[in-house]
């Protein structure tokens, strides 16, 4: 039996389609419009306008985005010939019921359309109405075709193999090119591909021949699939096939009209339902928190480079560099509303005004400041090609994660990236879809957030202080402070001069003195009574480290999603940003040898190797056996569960014996390397005889207390 063409389905498709129109007005039963000439009239027209706009021009690999299109393009243009009819024939009269009929033929068709659209895919799928297909051509066109028809079962097309001069150990080839002409009518194919690089033009041609003759389809996989998939319409001039590209979508008017006619209706909603309010609440928290206007203004560039001035809330004070230095991490001109404004994106609101304005667009590529700009058009290519259209709000670069400030060239590069290639593949849903992702965007990372800054005291921070650098340790203290939670931090003196004492005076810390060296564990475990009913979080800190806002927020979400999940640590860089392998294995006695002993490096170098996890990814997050205690986040209650460090270690090994007791606690421990801070590490027991017997006490009291 010949194989499925399926040639039915259109009229009948139509003939539903028709009866579905005249079954709305004889449900109606209005006179005016259950009468020969108007029911001749609809049925001619919609007809006529469907074959103009290929309303039934739904193949089997037809898209959705592609048939809401038709659905549009169909009743937009049938409404005009709907209503002309009582402009035309029944002039100045009255008729009732017209909208209800249009709306009641809209919503049938459309139920319909989708509904037949969905039943083929789900019985397609199931491996019924499909069509035989084979290959001419090399292996890897043919891997392509299968894995293409096996994730998209429901477009119903089944690969049988490929044909091929060259011999392939495959189980889809099926022998030489001259054989595939008997298979193909022995097995009922019903479409026929051709890789047109593996094939000579003299044997294309035979199967062209031999494809007319049997009334079977061909379809041609160009040589130049770089310039098919930018998009090109075939023409003829003459008997010469033509290749001309597609207009971009920017390039025809009637996109920017859609655009515009969007841009107005949405941040008129936008204004209306959310800035009404909005605005003068953070007009208020604004004025209040520091001194200056509740806009900042910035020329920024338009379509084809033109100056507009682009409108924020204000998040900064008042500084001469606005214009010059963009914002960065740790920014010290962002006031403490500014730094949740700019994390929450509610310092773009008013750009909703420069939409209005026409000066930009709801989505679009982000405008940056003019010096950026002056820098960026000659370091990196096609930068300028953003300024075909209008900037936006929010953008396919920013939902894909680039947003914020720019830290490597890569940044930067892959925002224009993806900005062209938004600017060459727009689309209405394109926008809809990436007004969607922002919202969801906000959604996801705000929630778990908001939660936690709604906490009466969400993170303690312990610092142990002995013989710091003030410059390293004001960078420590800084980095923490920053934090847009509630928040303590606990100076631990092991000093006996308190010289630290008045140095650092904010609300938020707390001095405690011990006067004594009494190492780092002894010291961290000072505190446990006061976090223990205080905080939900403990960050246990090294008076040498640095770190951007968003590290702790971030490590307190992934906290967050794992209740066995007791300590998480970032990946830790030397100032130099070189690796400093702050996860390990848990010590062998060797590897603790060769640490101490420089001639033992060579000896013990693959076990020095593998203890600090070379052997794996450490880009990725896992749970480790044990991480270095320059910087540990605990959930509060079990590191109080743990009675904090033993006591007996002195300065060295406290780290490694907590991770072991988190092991007996039944919980664990994850490096979490999409995070990183720095850290300025000190190698004091190579240069102190005093610290290397220190390390060795604690090394043997390791091993007694967990064994070798």
């Amino acid at each position: 039996m010949k194989q499925k063409r399926s040639t039915l389905i259109r009229p009948i498709i139509i003939v539903i389609d028709l009866f579905l129109i005249n079954g709305v007005i004889l449900i109606v039963s209005d006179y005016e419009y259950l009468n020969s000439p108007f029911l001749l009239y609809i049925i001619i027209s919609w007809l006529f306008i469907a074959y103009y706009t290929k309303f039934y021009n739904v193949y089997r690999y037809t898209h959705i985005t592609r048939l809401v299109t038709l659905i549009v393009s169909q009743f937009f243009i049938f409404s005009l010939a709907y209503l002309s009819f009582f402009s035309l024939f029944r002039e100045g009269e009255v008729i009732d019921n017209q909208l209800v009929i249009y709306l009641m033929i809209i919503s049938a068709i459309i139920f319909f359309k989708f509904f037949i659209f969905f039943l083929l895919k789900k019985y397609r799928s199931e491996g019924k109405n499909y069509r035989n297909i084979i290959l001419f051509g090399g292996i890897n066109s043919a891997r392509m075709l299968e894995n293409l028809f096996h994730n998209k079962n429901d477009l119903g097309y089944k690969f049988y193999g490929f044909f091929s001069d060259k011999s392939f150990e495959s189980k889809k080839y099926l022998g030489l090119l001259k054989n595939g002409f008997n298979y193909v009518l022995d097995n009922k194919i019903d479409e026929i591909y051709c890789d047109s690089s593996q094939i000579s033009e003299i044997f294309l041609i035979k199967i062209r021949q031999f494809t007319e003759s049997h009334k079977l389809e061909l379809r041609l996989i160009p040589k130049n699939k770089a310039i098919y998939s930018k998009g090109f319409i075939l023409e003829y001039f003459g008997t010469i096939p033509i290749l001309k590209p597609k207009p971009l979508p920017f390039e025809r008017i009637e996109t920017h009209l859609v655009k515009r006619i969007f841009d107005i209706f949405f941040a008129s909603i936008t204004c209306l339902i959310i800035l009404s309010w909005l605005l003068p609440i953070l007009c208020v928290i604004i004025k209040f928190d520091s001194k200056g206007p509740l806009f900042f203004k910035q020329k920024r560039d338009g379509l084809n480079g033109k100056q507009f001035l682009c409108y924020k809330l204000r998040s900064m004070k008042i500084n001469s560099e606005s214009d010059k230095v963009s914002a960065s991490k740790n920014d010290k001109r962002i006031t403490k509303i500014g730094f949740f404004l700019r994390k929450s994106s509610l310092d773009e609101l008013p750009q909703f005004f420069n939409v209005l304005f026409g000066d930009m667009s709801v989505v679009g590529p982000r405008p940056h400041i003019n010096i950026q700009t002056k820098k960026y058009e000659n370091e990196v290519k096609n930068y300028l090609v953003r300024n075909s259209v209008k900037p936006g709000i929010t953008g396919l670069a920013q939902i894909s994660g680039y947003r914020g400030e720019v830290v490597k060239k890569s940044d930067i590069e892959n925002r224009v990236r993806l900005d062209i290639f938004y600017i060459e593949n727009w689309s209405f849903f394109l926008d809809i879809k990436i007004i969607v992702q922002t919202f969801l965007n906000f959604l996801r990372k705000k929630k778990k957030l908001i939660k936690i800054m709604n906490e009466k005291l969400v993170l303690t921070c312990s610092i142990v202080l002995f013989e710091e650098s003030l410059s390293d340790l004001q960078k420590t203290i800084d980095s923490f402070l920053q934090m847009p939670f509630n928040k303590k931090l606990y100076l631990i003196d092991n000093t006996s001069t308190r010289f630290f004492e008045h140095v650092f005076a904010d609300k938020d810390i707390e001095y405690i003195a011990v006067e004594k060296n009494v190492g780092f564990g002894s010291a961290h475990n000072k505190i446990i009574n006061n976090i223990k009913f205080l905080s939900k979080y403990h960050l246990i800190l090294n008076p040498d480290v640095s770190f951007e806002e968003k590290v702790i927020p971030n490590l307190i979400i992934e906290l967050e999603k794992d209740k066995n999940l007791s300590m998480i640590a970032p990946k830790v860089l030397f100032p130099n940003k070189t690796h400093q392998y702050s996860c390990r294995r848990y010590p062998s006695l060797q590897e603790l040898l060769a640490r101490r002993f420089t001639f033992l490096k060579s000896i013990f170098k693959k076990v020095i190797f593998k203890g600090t996890y070379r052997d794996r990814d450490l880009n990725e997050p896992f749970f480790a056996e044990y991480i270095t205690g320059c910087f540990h986040l605990y959930k509060t209650d079990d590191f109080v569960k743990l009675k904090g460090f033993d006591e007996r270690y002195f300065l060295y090994m406290e780290d490694v014996d907590i991770c072991k007791k988190i092991d007996i606690l039944g919980k664990k421990k994850l490096y979490y390397p999409k995070e990183e801070i720095i850290h300025v590490l000190k190698q004091g027991s190579s240069k102190s005889l005093k610290l290397f017997f220190y390390h060795l006490s604690s090394a043997i009291k390791y091993f007694l207390k967990w064994g070798f």
